[in-house]
């Protein structure tokens, strides 16, 4: 048997110690590749798992530096983009540090409750930035009353929009 390039094919003995070596299967490559392929369709397959796992371990170490970027400053949502203003948890994080970044928060989040209340929890103010049916929600009012907001300021921030 010719061990040269021009012979070299599925039966040469280094292609078929290659195939085993790569496919860890012990059985050398078949007549026709059959084997060969099943063995590319599982490489193929492999590579296709590792690619999205790639993918996602990068979305997860953006997500986790936007979510570090705003915790140091919930204003820093504003220079995100709109994807990660609607983000819930880069949002929560930044309505913690400061409530005021409800104004950044895409409107899907501005109708969000638990949102609403962790913003208005640390800065009453930030009402004004809410929904206007949270704006009047008794729970959020309780909270924004709890806070130091006094009746007629209030009435003046649920009235205020600025979404």
């Amino acid at each position: 048997m010719s061990h040269g390039h021009a012979n070299a094919g599925l039966g040469d003995d280094t292609t078929v110690q290659t195939s085993m070596a790569l496919s860890g299967d012990p059985e050398p490559v078949a007549e026709g590749g059959v084997s060969y392929l099943a063995n590319f369709t599982k490489d193929a397959e492999l590579a296709a798992t590792t690619v999205i796992q790639s993918w996602m371990r990068g979305y997860i170490s953006r997500k986790m530096f936007k979510k570090k970027m705003v915790c140091r400053d919930g204003e820093n949502l504003e220079d995100l983009s709109p994807h990660w203003k609607n983000c819930f948890g880069v949002v929560l994080e930044a309505v913690q540090n400061d409530g005021m970044a409800l104004q950044f928060a895409s409107p899907t989040l501005r109708v969000d409750k638990t949102i609403v209340l962790v913003a208005v929890n640390q800065n009453p103010y930030a009402i004004a930035h809410a929904s206007d049916e949270l704006k009047q929600d008794p729970d959020v009012i309780r909270v924004v009353r709890e806070n130091g907001i006094h009746v007629v300021q209030l009435k003046y921030l649920q009235k205020t929009s600025f979404g």
